[in-house]
C-alpha cells in the first residue's frame, strides 16, 4: 500500500501548509471569468473561478464540495473534441469504453461507473449540458464544440441536480450569447490520419442591451486509426453539429435563455481486437472441445468444411487463432464484417429566470430526441461469430422549478422541483455463430418508459462570520416500465411463465422506487484564502428491469437501486500572494446494491443482465494544485487515489466473487505546464501535459483476467502556439499522445463462454496545425 502512505503523506503536508500559511485577508482577485489571468496590477494571479455547481453563480474556492473546472483555454489547449479525451484532466475521473457502441462513453467518478448504456440503465454519472440532463451517455463526442467551462462534480448528487446519481455529475456549459456586439471566431484543424475540422460561432446582436443570438457549429471528420481485412477504415468518423442560443432580457429582472441543437455523426466503429483465445483442449471420445470454444471452433470448422476429426477441428482452431490474434498490426483486424454507425440527436432548451423582490423563480425545461444505429463485430476475425446490430429510438422531457432567496443576508435556501419522462424503444439484432445456430439471429426488442418525480430543498446559514452550516434533502420517486419482445430464428425466447398472454411474444415489466436523498456539511474560512470543510452526502441510483434476458427466467430478474452515502473531508486554499492554489479532499463512501452486468452464454446465445452486489466500499484522496511562479510561467498537477472493492457479492450465475476489485485504475495524475512570452510583437505560448493512470481490471469476471487488464501507462500531449495581436489571430501546432504509447480502453470477456476475450484499441498519436481567427469582442 505504498501508493496510500504517498497519498496521505501528501495530503497532509498540503494541509498543514495552507493551515499555517500567513495569507493577507485581502489579497487582490484578479479579474476572471475561469483559470488563471492576469490581475489589475499587471502582476500574474490566479483569477476567480465561477461555478454553478449549486445552482447560483460563486466561486470555486467558496463551495465546500469537491470540483474541478475545466475552462475554455485548457480545453483548447489539449485540443479537446470527444469527451473521452477528459481523461486525465479532473481527480477520480475514469471514461471507458464497452458494449454501448462508439457513440457511447462510460463516465465514472470515484468509483462509480454504469452496469451498462441503455433505457433501463441510469448512470453512476451524470451529465448535463446547459443545465438540461443527457439521461443516456450517448453522442457526447459532438457537444464540446463552442465550451465555455465543464465541471466535475464528485460524490453523491441528489439534492440540486436533475436525477440522483451516486458517483458525481459532469456540468457542461455552451458559450452564450452577450451584449456586447458583434463577435466570433473561426478555427480550422487539419491533423494526419486525415482529419480535418471546421468550427465557428458569431454573436449578433438584435436589440441593443436587450437581445442577442449566439450561432454555432462544427464539421469534424479523419479517416480511422485502422483497416480490417476487407479495407475499411476503423474509426473513421464524420460529426456535424450546430447550435442556436438566444438571450432576453427585457427588463433587469427577467432573463430568458433559449437554446436548440442538432448532432449527426456517421462512424465505422471502433477497432476491437481479440486480445486471447483458450488453449485448445479436444475429448478424443467425444470430440468435443473443452475450455469454452466449443462453439466457436465447430463454427470455424464448418465455416472452412473440415471434417469433424481431430486434425479438422485442430486446423479450425488454429485458423481462427490466427486470424484473430495475428493482424499485422495493432490497429489492424481481419474482421470480414464491415461495421458502421449512425447516430442523430436533437433538442432544445428553455431556462426563465424572474426576479421577483426578495426570490427569483427559475424554470428549466428541455427536450431531447435520440436515433442510433451501429453494427459492431465482437472477433473481428474472418468467421462470423458475434455482430450485434443494436439500434435505439428515444426521447426524453425535463422540467425544473426553483425558487431562490435573493436576500443578501446570512440565510440562503433554494427549493424545487424536478419531473423527467423518457420512452423510447431499443433492442439489437445479432447474428450468432451462424453457421451452427439455426437459431441465429438473436433480437432482443423492448419499449421502455421511464418517470422521475422529485421535490427538494437545500439551505446555508452562516452561523458565524466564519461558519457555515449547509443542509440539503430531496425525496424522489421513478417508475419503469418495459415491454419485451425477445426473439431468434427459432421464434419467442422469452419464459412461457413471464408472457403477458399466452402465445404473444411480449412480456410486461415494472419497477418503482421511491427514497430521499440528503447532503449536510459545515464549513469554516479563517480567512479569505482558506476553506475547510467536512460534507456527509446520500444519493441513489434508480433500479430497472433486464432486457436482454435468455429461455432462463433468472435473466429477466428487475435490479434494485443502488445506494452510496459518501463522508468527503476537504479544504481549498489561495497561497503565496495568489500565486499558488490548493486543494485537497480526502473520502471514504458506503455503496449499497450495486449494479454491475454479467454475460452468460444459453444454447449458444449471449445474455447479459445487471444484478445487485450487495454491499461495497470506497476510500481515497484526491489533490489539485496551480501555481504561477512568473507572470510567463504556470504549472498544473493533480493526484488521486481510489480503493474500491466489493465486501458482499454472491452473484446469481458466477457464486461469490466478494473482495473483487472494481474496474477503475487505483492511482491517476496529471502535470502540465504552459510558457507564454512576448515574440516579434505578439505572444508565442508553449503547453504540454503528461497524463498517467494506473493497472485496471476491466473484467473480473474473466477465467484470464491479466487478458482483460490495461496495464498503468501515461499520454504525452503538446502545444505551440502563436498570438498575431494585429490579426486577432492564433496559429498553432499539436500533438496528443505523443509518445504513441498503444493501449486499451476497454474489454470484453467471453472466455467463459466463448473462449475468447476482445478490448477496444486507444487512439494512436495524433498531430495537427489549427488556425482561430477571433473578431468583435472575442
Amino acid at each position: 500500500m505504498k501508493q496510500v502512505s504517498i497519498i496521505i503523506a501528501a495530503l497532509t503536508a498540503v494541509s498543514v501548509t495552507a493551515i499555517s500559511a500567513g495569507m493577507p485577508a485581502n489579497a487582490q482577485e484578479a479579474v476572471a471569468v475561469a483559470g488563471d489571468t492576469v490581475g489589475e496590477d499587471a502582476s500574474r494571479k490566479l483569477g476567480t473561478v465561477t461555478v454553478t455547481a449549486r445552482r447560483v453563480d460563486e466561486s470555486v474556492q467558496d463551495v465546500p464540495l469537491a470540483i474541478t473546472v475545466i475552462d475554455e483555454s485548457v480545453l483548447a489547449d489539449s485540443a479537446i473534441s470527444n469527451i473521452r479525451d477528459l481523461q486525465g484532466f479532473a481527480p477520480s475521473l475514469y471514461l471507458a469504453s464497452g458494449p454501448g457502441g462508439p457513440s457511447a462513453a462510460n463516465v465514472g467518478i470515484r468509483g462509480q461507473t454504469q452496469a451498462d448504456t441503455l433505457l433501463t440503465t441510469d448512470p453512476s454519472v451524470a451529465v448535463y449540458v446547459d443545465e438540461i440532463s443527457r439521461p443516456r451517455q450517448i453522442g457526447l463526442r459532438a457537444a464540446l464544440f463552442d465550451v465555455g467551462r465543464i465541471e466535475v462534480l464528485k460524490g453523491p448528487q441528489g439534492t440540486l441536480f436533475g436525477k440522483n446519481t451516486t458517483g458525481g455529475a459532469l456540468l457542461v456549459y455552451s458559450k452564450r450569447p452577450d451584449f456586447d456586439g458583434l463577435s466570433g471566431y473561426v478555427d480550422s484543424v487539419a491533423g494526419n490520419l486525415n482529419t480535418v475540422e471546421v468550427s465557428g460561432a458569431v454573436t449578433l446582436p438584435i436589440i441593443a442591451d436587450k437581445m442577442a443570438i449566439r450561432l454555432a457549429g462544427k464539421s469534424s471528420q479523419n479517416d480511422g486509426i485502422g483497416q480490417n481485412a476487407l479495407g475499411q477504415n476503423l474509426g473513421e468518423t464524420n460529426d456535424k453539429a450546430a447550435r442556436a442560443s438566444l438571450l432576453w432580457e427585457p427588463t433587469s429582472n427577467i432573463e430568458w435563455l433559449a437554446t436548440a441543437d442538432w448532432t449527426e455523426s456517421e462512424t465505422t466503429g471502433s477497432v476491437i481486437k481479440v486480445v486471447h483465445v483458450n488453449d485448445l483442449v479436444i475429448d478424443p471420445n467425444t470430440l468435443r472441445v473443452g475450455n469454452a470454444l466449443n462453439s466457436v471452433v465447430t463454427a470455424a470448422r464448418v465455416e472452412l468444411g473440415l471434417p469433424a476429426t481431430v486434425e479438422g477441428i485442430t486446423a479450425a482452431y488454429n485458423a481462427f487463432s490466427d486470424s484473430a490474434l495475428n493482424t499485422g498490426g495493432f490497429y489492424e483486424t481481419n474482421g470480414a464484417t464491415p461495421v458502421s454507425g449512425h447516430l442523430e440527436l436533437w433538442g432544445g432548451s428553455s431556462d426563465l429566470k424572474v426576479d421577483i423582490g426578495s426570490v427569483m423563480l427559475r424554470s428549466i425545461t428541455g427536450y431531447r430526441d435520440t436515433s442510433r444505429n451501429d453494427i459492431q463485430d465482437y472477433a473481428q476475425t474472418q468467421f462470423d461469430l458475434l455482430r450485434p446490430n443494436n439500434f435505439t429510438y428515444s426521447s426524453s422531457f425535463t422540467q425544473e422549478f426553483h425558487i431562490v432567496d435573493n436576500i443578501d443576508d446570512r440565510l440562503f435556501w433554494i427549493v424545487g422541483a424536478f419531473y423527467n419522462y423518457e420512452d423510447g424503444r431499443e433492442g439489437s439484432t445479432t447474428p450468432q455463430l451462424t453457421a451452427i445456430n439455426p437459431n441465429s439471429p438473436s433480437m432482443t426488442a423492448y419499449s421502455a418508459t421511464n418517470e422521475n418525480i422529485s421535490v427538494f430543498a437545500q439551505a446555508e446559514y452562516e452561523l458565524t462570520d466564519t461558519l457555515r452550516l449547509t443542509g440539503g434533502v430531496r425525496y424522489s420517486e421513478t417508475q419503469q416500465e418495459v415491454i419485451s419482445r425477445n426473439a431468434n430464428g427459432g421464434g419467442c425466447t422469452l419464459p412461457p411463465e413471464l408472457l403477458d398472454t399466452p402465445g404473444v411474444c411480449a412480456a410486461t415489466f415494472n419497477t418503482d422506487a421511491a427514497q430521499p436523498s440528503y447532503l449536510a456539511s459545515l464549513d469554516w474560512k479563517p480567512n479569505e484564502d482558506l476553506l475547510i470543510y467536512v460534507k456527509a452526502a446520500s444519493s441513489f441510483r434508480a433500479g430497472g428491469n433486464n432486457v436482454r434476458g435468455s429461455s432462463d427466467p433468472i435473466t429477466f430478474s428487475p435490479f434494485e437501486p443502488e445506494e452510496a452515502t459518501e463522508y468527503e473531508v476537504g479544504f481549498k486554499s489561495d497561497l503565496a500572494d495568489g500565486r499558488l492554489r490548493l486543494n485537497a479532499a480526502t473520502f471514504y463512501t458506503e455503496y449499497k446494491n450495486i449494479q454491475r452486468s454479467t454475460t452468460v452464454s444459453r444454447n449458444n446465445n449471449l445474455a447479459t443482465f445487471v444484478t445487485n452486489a450487495a454491499e461495497g466500499r470506497v476510500y481515497g484522496g484526491e489533490i489539485e494544485a496551480w501555481v504561477v511562479p512568473t507572470d510567463n510561467l504556470e504549472f498544473s498537477g493533480s493526484l488521486s487515489y481510489v480503493d474500491a472493492a466489493y465486501e458482499e457479492w454472491q452473484d446469481a450465475i458466477l457464486g461469490d466473487r466478494t473482495d473483487e476489485k472494481f474496474a477503475i485504475p487505483e492511482l491517476q495524475y496529471s502535470l502540465t505546464a504552459k510558457y507564454t512570452v512576448p515574440l516579434g510583437g505578439n505572444d508565442l505560448s508553449i503547453f504540454g501535459a503528461w497524463r498517467w493512470r494506473d493497472d485496471v481490471e476491466f473484467r473480473s469476471e474473466a477465467i484470464n483476467t491479466n487478458t482483460v487488464t490495461q496495464k498503468g501507462f501515461g499520454l504525452l500531449e503538446a502545444r505551440i502556439s502563436y498570438h498575431l495581436s494585429d490579426y486577432n489571430l492564433d496559429i498553432s501546432a499539436f500533438g496528443k499522445n505523443i509518445l504513441d504509447e498503444k493501449y486499451y480502453t476497454g474489454f470484453l470477456a467471453f472466455d467463459t463462454n466463448l473462449g475468447y476475450n476482445i478490448g477496444y484499441v486507444g487512439d494512436p498519436a495524433t498531430f495537427g496545425v489549427e488556425a482561430r481567427y477571433r473578431f468583435g469582442a472575442q
